[in-house]
């Protein structure tokens, strides 16, 4: 009985030392090619980040810019010392995972949503290998701004959509020049659209759990208002403020990036 028990352990402590596969960190396939079309025309989507069944990830008009923005999930304002052509270039990008990688078993509900963690790392090998990037992060205290309440009653209505994608301005990743609405937004996600618009991080200080549907109409005294001043207009009327304070501010340092080979 003992010699069995000694066995049955050094079976179980010889399994649990095997190594695990290590998860993929590369698409199988990947086509790399100029955008044909001129931007916007015939229909062309600009910087279109779409995932379809069986973890494919279609980016259409993709400025490399973007491409490096949807990888590492940052914001434009994070990048540093980038040559201007990875704002102009644009290129088609498909890429299709191996099979038996958990993104080949990805049945997304919305093309929109956010690429996976596993896609972001594929994503991120298609720049190193592809795009030849190499860059380094750098943290500095700078101007940051704080979301908070204000003294006003909130007027954040829990989302009757919880299921939908979460979605926060009346474009994709903007806001309206007569508005701002949001579904299925929580606060962190209003703070982190709030940072792309305004170009500087934004903390979410609210200490409000949840998710939300949010709408405030907007009426500008100018024809055309701009992003900053619906915010101005519109938080407060919906119980929210933004204070400038100081804190860190993350940057994405480019030291090198090529242009890639089509294929």
């Amino acid at each position: 009985m003992l010699l069995i028990r000694a066995l049955i352990a050094i079976a179980l402590a010889s399994w649990a030392q095997e190594p695990q596969m290590p998860s993929p960190t590369a698409f199988e396939v990947v086509s790399i090619k100029p955008s044909v079309a001129p931007p916007g025309a015939n229909g062309q989507e600009i910087d279109g980040l779409h995932l379809y069944a069986g973890g494919r990830v279609l980016c259409k008009g993709c400025q490399p810019s973007f491409l490096i923005m949807r990888a590492f999930d940052i914001q434009l304002y994070q990048l540093s010392g980038a040559p201007s052509w990875i704002e102009e270039d644009m290129y088609d990008v498909d890429g299709r995972p191996p099979a038996g990688s958990k993104a080949s078993q990805l049945m997304p509900s919305n093309a929109r949503q956010p690429p996976s963690e596993e896609q972001r790392r594929m994503l991120q090998s298609v720049l190193a290998e592809r795009f030849q990037l190499e860059y380094h992060r750098e943290t500095s205290q700078g101007a940051v701004y704080l979301l908070r309440r204000n003294s006003k009653r909130l007027k954040l209505v829990p989302t009757q959509k919880p299921d939908s994608l979460p979605v926060f301005g009346r474009r994709f990743l903007g806001l309206a020049h007569d508005g701002l609405s949001a579904d299925n937004a929580s606060l962190e996600l209003i703070a982190k659209r709030l940072s792309a618009v305004l170009g500087r991080p934004v903390f979410d200080r609210t200490a409000i759990p949840g998710s939300f549907d949010v709408r405030c109409e907007y009426t500008s005294q100018t024809p055309a208002a701009d992003s900053l001043e619906v915010i101005r207009a519109c938080l407060p009327e919906i119980g929210l403020r933004l204070d400038a304070a100081k804190g860190p501010v993350e940057r994405f340092v480019i030291d090198h990036v090529e242009k890639p080979l089509p294929n």
